[in-house]
């Protein structure tokens, strides 16, 4: 029911628009009197010109959103694989396994939550720094040369990932392609206002088709402009649920999932450094225990 609701979600919330500009040209009619000064056929030029535009806009806007729509997975194997290198080397070195895990939780929390507007960019890129130090300690305790610069590109790789996402979150596309779609609508909606019908059906039906289609357009693109602009309760369910999000936003169910496998193994490795730490007891003890 809720995954069949995401795609009218959009065409909903954008009717009003459309039947508000309708009401208006009803009440020109009926109201006013006025008929319209203008044929319909005369503007036809004016709807086709706003096609080409709109497919314009749609055809800058998606080349980052299908670059964007990998990027939660890239996170994920990123993440994942630098966690398997470092698990490694740290038992290569004889440091603690689980130091190093719970430092890779803390650098993936931090993205998720930046993702998600709770943390700004520069405590990602200070976690950052701190695993490239983490790093630093593994290689300083003999870890080996080949696995430690796989690390080294791994991060590097990482903080590209991320800069990538804030260039794509930051920056719009043409804003004066945005000025001429938004006069467009506007120009478009007068002449609406403005034609002259040959009933009231065909009036009804062209002027608030017609007001859809722009003002949705329009709105579309502006949500797939900025593919990674989440609502924190909507889009953190569906990653939960591994489904797509209410608005354009790539999910973040790779990266959710990565999460909740690397806290699973953080928290054995405390529960089996817990079994470890149990001192064991004294041979006269379990002698004198009475059977």
């Amino acid at each position: 029911m809720i995954r069949s609701f995401i795609k009218w979600r959009l065409i909903i919330s954008t009717a009003p628009y459309a039947a508000g500009v309708l009401v208006l040209k009803l009440a020109l009619l009926y109201v006013a009197g006025f008929e319209g000064l203008i044929s319909i056929q005369e503007i036809r030029l004016i709807f086709t010109a706003g096609v080409f535009l709109t497919g314009f806009m749609v055809a800058g806007t998606l080349s980052d959103y299908k670059e964007s729509e990998r990027i939660p997975g890239r996170l994920a194997s990123l993440l994942e694989a630098a966690e398997e290198i470092g698990c490694t080397l740290a038992r290569q070195s004889g440091t603690s396994v689980a130091a190093f895990r719970q430092r890779m939780l803390a650098l993936a929390t931090s993205i998720y939550d930046w993702l998600y507007r709770r943390v700004d960019d520069r405590f990602v890129h200070d976690q950052m720094t701190d695993f490239s130090q983490a790093i630093t300690v593994l290689q300083m305790k003999g870890g080996a040369p080949p696995n430690i610069g796989r690390l080294h590109h791994y991060l590097f790789e990482l903080r590209s990932t991320v800069t990538r996402i804030d260039v794509i979150s930051r920056t719009g596309f043409l804003p004066t392609g945005y000025g001429l779609m938004e006069l467009l609508m506007v120009v478009v909606t007068i002449l609406l206002l403005l034609a002259k019908f040959q009933s009231i059906i065909a009036m009804v039906m062209i002027v608030f088709i017609v007001e859809l289609l722009y003002v949705y357009m329009y709105r579309l693109i502006l949500d797939i402009d900025d593919p990674f602009e989440y609502e924190e309760a909507q889009s953190q369910r569906y990653d939960e649920a591994g489904q797509m999000p209410l608005t354009a936003d790539v999910s973040l169910f790779p990266l959710y999932g990565y999460l909740n496998r690397l806290r699973a193994r953080a928290t054995a490795d405390e529960d089996e450094d817990g079994r470890t730490e149990e001192e064991p007891r004294p041979t006269s003890e379990i002698a004198d225990a009475p059977s």
